[in-house]
């Protein structure tokens, strides 16, 4: 891959920033561009790093749920009533974090609604995992209806941090002990 080339011909022979596409690149007067730290930092070393690496299994685990989750006339499921499936999906999440040696842990919460997301430690903090309930399900308290044909993807993950600290990670887990 060519990278970008910027304009040569600085008088003084020092460093300049030329923006090109969105970030800032630093060259030299022999006209190779460097992405800046800024640059680097927001795509390589974003927080929750490790997280973001796996959100398109995360949108695996949970199209495998969402497929799994069968609806009658009445919005009725065997095994959930008429629930919905965001418990499901938080569990197979968790599980898949925890399988890559994340720790994590889904959480439950009246936020309004009844919700359960994912609460996972990473090297550089503790960080909420989440894809929105609105994304695949309809409704509100205990009553949900499938949004029918919905596809995930890795945009439909949120992954917020919660806390820099990865000792924290009890205070938001609801998990035993400290660390």
């Amino acid at each position: 891959m060519d990278q970008p080339r910027v304009p040569s011909g600085n008088p003084k022979g020092g460093q300049f920033a030329h923006s090109t596409t969105g970030g800032q690149w630093s060259g030299t007067q022999q006209g190779v561009a460097q992405p800046t730290a800024s640059v680097v930092r927001s795509t390589v070393m974003r927080p929750g790093g490790q997280i973001h690496k796996e959100k398109t299994e995360l949108a695996k685990v949970a199209q495998s749920v969402y497929d799994g989750w069968k609806q009658d006339a009445d919005g009725m499921d065997e095994e959930l009533g008429a629930g919905g499936i965001c418990q499901d999906i938080a569990d197979e999440m968790a599980s898949h974090l925890n399988s890559v040696g994340l720790e994590a842990v889904p959480v439950a919460a009246e936020i309004g609604e009844q919700h359960v997301w994912v609460v996972a430690r990473a090297k550089d903090g503790v960080f909420l995992v989440d894809i929105p309930p609105g994304t695949y399900e309809t409704g509100g308290g205990y009553r949900w209806r499938k949004r029918e044909g919905v596809v995930f993807g890795p945009e439909d993950l949120i992954v917020d941090q919660l806390s820099p600290h990865p000792k924290d990670f009890w205070k938001f887990s609801g998990a035993d002990g400290q660390d």
